[in-house]
């Protein structure tokens, strides 16, 4: 009888989470959220770049994932950015065999995941059902991340760490763990691993616990993030013989945004100015015999003793541009590029109802005291702090969107729509005309990012017109003169090509791919001692070049020199040894070389 009796209860209860409006708002929204990231993956597909990790941050990530599969733990040099995506990356290359497409859906899907998991967490938290389906549905619909989820840059690991540290988080309220607590300063170590701006946050968390006096929570949380980034900087520190934190050019990020000639975002782009900045910061520290730190420093004092008022403006613009609802220029990430599809072109409006939401969201906050949130609050009040202290961009703001999204869930949940209705009206009105009218930005970089994409692909034609509106507007010889050269040489214009490969190596004798892009069209046009002397360059500035190497093994065995052809195609060998020409030159080169080195037989 008691068997019976469940059953019907058992029924009843299914048919209840069944009909539930919560369930079906949640199928249709993330359902909503997912067609649209896969509508941008299918738009997005129709940019030659789109199969490539093209681009500056982009190509160094890739390269350096590609270095980790090959066994090289650490590079050469103290790398620039944090270390940790670039495993992420490695991984994620190993998983799919280095498909970039492939990469780019797996990117945006754990993203996908990570909003989810916020939002399950902001139900559990008992938070009002308003709030956590407000944030559900700005976080599905907001384009504004899609582009920075997708590509090979770093800020695309930062929202999975956070919803994993954030559900730590809460499992340690609810169950005042310090090994949960600990487990948290993992993770949060794993996120200033990742990017360099997120020791804002861990920072503010910590002392965060310690204004609560939760001190034993606190030496743990603090503990596990000490031992995990301590591992790093004495492992980076012992192989290069020196002390390396976490990232180089940390005090140049901050320069960056603290100078006479600053804008707010990133003003340096990575062309030759930026080159001939960091050699005359090089050769300033060996003069006065200091250290970075100390150099990038003293500037920053030096401009807010002589410029305060300047100073001051420059901090107040930074701190106004949190608030706007479009994406900057920051490292790889041109405008023209980020809103090439029609999904982050009418996002835009998304994002300028979610910009009039957040105000009203931190205005609710303080009237009304909502301090449950308070996570939330640090995470994004410490990544707003850091970007005015540094630089202010839309790839920099991915970490505090969490935030954003749901103190516009907050906004929204107590917004008086009836008493509104006029300023409901302007805002919508500006959603749509931003929506509608362009976003002008650095339309140079991206059609050099347009025309290297098709010009790897063979598509010459296209390529050309792309790569010359953008040497136009961008000193960069080394990049665009060698590719125009590529585009001479493969319709076997040889004086043209000559003559770009000889103004880059003029231009930028300091960098390797001029000297050798000059050297191997001299080689192929039986210029050998022209070729020589630039292959040997070459390799003097970077000896990674199997190409020079195997042009040079083939100029010594001209001459004779079989034990130095030897060498050379075992260098080859070495740094691509899946190419069957170099394994057969060298062994060409030791039959000849032992025939030379062979006595002869004496004569009867």
């Amino acid at each position: 009888m008691d068997s019976s009796a469940a059953a019907p209860e058992k029924n009843i209860s299914t048919f209840r989470w069944y009909h539930c409006p919560e369930t079906w708002f949640f199928i249709a929204v993330t359902l909503t959220g997912l067609l649209l990231r896969l509508e941008y993956l299918r738009e997005y597909a129709a940019e030659p770049h789109f199969a490539m990790a093209l681009g500056a941050d982009i190509s160094e990530y890739y390269e350096r994932a590609q270095e980790i599969l090959s066994g090289k733990i650490f590079p050469e040099t103290p790398e620039i950015h944090a270390p940790l995506y670039s495993f992420f990356l490695a991984l994620l290359c190993k998983i799919f065999r280095n498909s970039i497409p492939a990469i780019r859906s797996c990117q945006l899907l754990l993203n996908f995941g990570a909003w989810i998991v916020f939002y399950f967490l902001l139900k559990k938290r008992r938070a009002p059902a308003a709030v956590y389906r407000g944030f559900l549905l700005f976080a599905m619909l907001l384009p504004s991340t899609f582009f920075h989820q997708a590509e090979l840059v770093s800020e695309t690991l930062l929202l999975p760490l956070l919803a994993i540290f954030f559900y730590l988080d809460s499992r340690q309220q609810q169950h005042h763990s310090p090994w949960l607590a600990a487990a948290g300063g993992a993770v949060s170590a794993l996120l200033t691993l990742t990017h360099g701006l997120m020791l804002c946050f861990s920072t503010a968390f910590m002392v965060w616990l310690l204004c609560r006096r939760k001190f034993r929570y606190c030496a743990f949380f603090a503990g596990a993030f000490l031992l995990l980034t301590g591992t790093v900087i004495a492992a980076k520190s012992a192989e290069y013989g020196k002390f390396t934190g976490i990232q180089a050019n940390s005090f140049f990020n901050i320069f960056l945004g603290n100078n006479p000639d600053a804008t707010g975002g990133c003003y340096l782009r990575p062309d030759r100015s930026w080159k001939q900045f960091h050699r005359q910061a090089q050769e300033e520290m060996q003069q006065r015999n200091i250290g970075e730190a100390r150099l990038y420093l003293g500037r920053i004092a030096d401009f807010y003793c002589k410029s305060p008022g300047k100073a001051l403006t420059l901090t107040a613009k930074k701190a106004l541009r949190l608030f706007a609802p479009w994406e900057y220029i920051a490292g790889s990430d041109p405008n023209s590029l980020i809103m090439a599809t029609t999904i982050q072109r009418c996002g835009r409006a998304v994002a300028v109802v979610l910009v009039l939401f957040v105000l009203c969201g931190m205005y609710r906050v303080i009237r009304d005291k909502m301090w449950e949130y308070s996570d939330f609050y640090i995470l994004g009040g410490a990544l707003a702090l850091g970007q005015i202290l540094t630089v202010t961009a839309g790839r920099y703001r991915q970490g505090m969107i969490p935030a954003a999204v749901l103190l516009a869930a907050l906004g929204a949940a107590a917004f008086p729509w009836k008493k509104c209705f006029c300023t409901i009206t302007l805002f919508c009105t500006a959603a749509v005309l931003t929506a509608i009218f362009p976003l002008h930005g650095n339309d140079a970089e991206a059609a050099g990012i347009r025309g290297e994409a098709l010009l790897k692909q063979g598509k010459y034609q296209q390529a050309e017109p792309l790569l010359l509106y953008a040497a136009a507007q961008i000193d960069h010889p080394a990049r665009f003169c060698n590719m125009l050269g590529d585009i001479a040489e493969n319709r076997q214009e040889w004086q043209e090509a000559w003559q770009l490969y000889s103004r880059a190596v003029k231009e930028e004798p300091d960098e390797a791919v001029c000297h050798f892009k000059l050297g191997h069209l001299a080689f192929r046009l039986q210029n050998f001692p022209v070729a020589e002397k630039h292959l040997r360059l070459t390799l003097q500035l970077n000896k990674q070049q199997p190409v020079a190497w195997n042009d040079l093994g083939f100029i010594a065995a001209r001459t004779g020199s079989w034990q130095n052809a030897v060498n050379c195609f075992e260098n080859a060998v070495t740094l691509a040894p899946e190419n069957p020409g170099y394994e057969r030159n060298l062994n060409i080169a030791r039959r000849m070389a032992a025939k030379v080195t062979t006595p002869k037989s004496p004569t009867r």
